[in-house]
């Protein structure tokens, strides 16, 4: 299982890292830099980054600086200048001893790949209009944590956003790399252990072998997934159908129903709210209800004959 975790969390975990924060923004430039060549950034190719102001953008800076060595053509479009006393003002004063050329964010240029390390997952409101032209520009997009414009909680996205090829994030995945237009605008999520320890998981993501599933679309309709008709439950036998219904969920079924008696409508309602609950018989009994139940199978791909239904007379 892969962990989420929340924006505020991240930032306590963060908090509490017994290394420096220098170490651990270069060990998160690094993972950036690697990520870039493998995406085609190598020697005399031109590349883009764009960076803030704060952690995001020092990663930036730092990852500029492992390029240049490589003899990519870095060039660093800063968006404001990040105080000379923090992680990110000395990430920055290192990539200009290094020689990089830096320039304030402006029109977008050509070039093999963008680096987007202008804001991370605590992204608030709208991008600056300095960033617009480089959203669209049409070369491929690295993105440091999440792409910059999605917030980091809940992957919403209010006005312009990058949309990456692939994103680097640190320590485990983030709210909003999964929800909201997340998943969309991630592309490819890498995540990188920098040394990081921690953080209470707000979700975790299954992934083989912890289950495997149908592949589904995202955007998938839950009737174009599957629908399973369960037919059981008399009184006293609620548990065996309730089961199966159950089951058909958790192995990949888009919608799962019971049809059942009026005698145990309550109790199914009451105990699954996420099974949809259909009365089928007007008494406590299925005999001489074959016609009812025919009726409303017209929607469902399979039909589960059985558990809890009363002995044959």
């Amino acid at each position: 299982m892969i962990p989420v975790i929340g924006v505020a969390e991240m930032q306590a975990v963060d908090a509490a890292a017994t290394e420096s924060i220098d170490v651990l923004m270069d060990r998160a430039g690094y993972a950036v830099a690697i990520a870039a060549a493998r995406m085609g950034a190598t020697a005399g190719r031109r590349v883009h980054v764009l960076a803030g102001q704060g952690n995001n953008g020092g990663d930036g800076y730092v990852a500029a600086r492992y390029l240049a060595r490589r003899g990519v053509a870095v060039v660093i479009h800063r968006l404001g200048q990040p105080e000379p006393d923090t992680a990110a003002g000395r990430a920055a004063a290192r990539a200009a001893d290094a020689g990089i050329p830096m320039r304030a964010l402006g029109a977008a240029e050509p070039g093999a790949l963008v680096v987007d390390a202008l804001f991370g997952t605590g992204f608030r409101g709208t991008l600056p209009m300095e960033a617009a032209s480089w959203i669209d520009m049409g070369a491929p997009v690295l993105s440091v944590d999440i792409p910059s414009g999605v917030r980091g909680d809940d992957g919403g996205v209010d006005g312009l956003a990058f949309t990456a090829d692939r994103t680097v994030t640190f320590h485990a995945l983030k709210p909003g790399h999964l929800l909201g237009s997340g998943p969309d605008r991630c592309g490819h999520v890498d995540i990188v252990d920098i040394g990081l320890i921690g953080g209470e998981a707000l979700m975790s993501v299954a992934r083989p072998p912890d289950v495997v599933l149908p592949p589904r679309r995202r955007t998938a309709h839950k009737w174009e997934a599957g629908a399973v008709a369960t037919i059981g439950g008399m009184p006293g036998l609620t548990g065996a159908a309730l089961l199966v219904a159950r089951t058909a969920l958790r192995a990949g079924a888009g919608v799962s129903a019971i049809l059942t008696t009026a005698q145990t409508m309550a109790t199914y309602e009451a105990l699954a709210p996420e099974i949809i609950v259909i009365q089928s018989s007007e008494t406590d009994s299925w005999h001489d209800h074959a016609s009812e139940v025919l009726a409303l199978l017209g929607r469902y791909d399979v039909l589960v004959v059985g558990p809890g239904l009363e002995p044959a007379p």
